[in-house]
């Protein structure tokens, strides 16, 4: 089998941290996502229709940004509490981050959020990406895939535990997954998302595809351990279509036993991307633990 990580640097990613305080009470949801993703997306649309096209009318590929939101559940905001949320920029479209910056402040301060358009102001903005991987300092920090997937070392476990943090939304023949996926699904998919950031955002592929399909092959035979997650139904209400939408996923953690050796530096690297459907609402966040 061939060895090659050679192409994982051609998707590179910038991560924020934005740390805001509410100024009014501001109702939300259980999963704030689909509400920032919304509420961005309109604030975009206001202050420029240029950007607003780049980022949220993609005609094909993925967005080349996306959030993970705040996971606390808690149901509503009162003035002065603090919440944060990740922004996420692929390859350069980190060079758009004041754009991005402006948007949230104006839906902060002028629009609002939620449906009784709360309003919160942006306290600070900080690079989310841990200073010793950064190689670099500042906001505008952007970690190449091969620094992330180097990230984290493999321990040489036959044991891999993924949390998904997030829900994880896949689809199989145009339906919805409602029980966890095997090692290859979800493997190919996680895949199947970096090669497609890397080739519309970055310098092409993240892995050839004779390694891809090798490593593919090789996934069939990492079986499923064991199962603990959860469907968790959801919905929203989207304002374009002026209609509820389900907006579903799979919560919880999956075990898998096998080698991960060729695979870790991609399972690190979607770490950092999500996989899986409306990932830029911030589903399919997860966390691979070894052992």
């Amino acid at each position: 089998m061939s060895n090659s990580n050679a192409h994982i640097s051609n998707l590179s990613l910038a991560k924020y941290r934005i740390c805001c305080r509410a100024s009014e009470e501001i109702p939300l949801p259980k999963f704030k996502g689909a509400v920032l993703h919304g509420g961005f997306g309109f604030a975009l649309k206001k202050i420029s229709p240029y950007y607003y096209q780049r980022f949220c009318q993609i005609q094909s590929g993925p967005n080349p940004y996306f959030f993970l939101p705040p996971l606390e559940t808690t149901s509503q905001y009162i003035p002065g509490h603090e919440f944060s949320f990740e922004l996420n920029l692929i390859g350069d479209t980190a060079n758009y981050f004041p754009i991005c910056l402006d948007a949230l402040k104006y839906l902060g301060g002028e629009m609002g959020l939620g449906k009784r358009r709360g309003k919160f102001s942006v306290l600070s903005i900080a690079s989310a990406v841990p200073p010793q991987q950064s190689g670099g300092s500042g906001q505008n920090a952007l970690l190449t895939g091969e620094a992330i997937g180097a990230s984290r070392e493999y321990t040489g476990c036959e044991q891999m535990r993924f949390h998904f943090i997030t829900p994880l939304r896949l689809k199989n023949a145009d339906r919805i997954l409602l029980t966890p996926p095997t090692f290859s699904t979800l493997f190919a998919r996680i895949i199947g998302r970096l090669n497609s950031l890397g080739v519309f955002y970055g310098y092409g592929p993240v892995i050839e595809p004779k390694y891809k399909q090798e490593l593919l092959a090789l996934a069939q035979d990492i079986p499923l351990h064991q199962d603990h997650c959860t469907l968790q139904e959801l919905n929203r209400y989207s304002t374009r279509q002026k209609q509820w939408m389900k907006f579903s996923g799979l919560q919880g953690h999956i075990t898998y036993n096998g080698n991960f050796e060729p695979f870790w530096p991609y399972l690190v690297l979607g770490e950092w991307c999500h996989v899986g459907g409306k990932t830029s609402f911030g589903f399919g966040k997860y966390i691979v633990e070894q052992g």
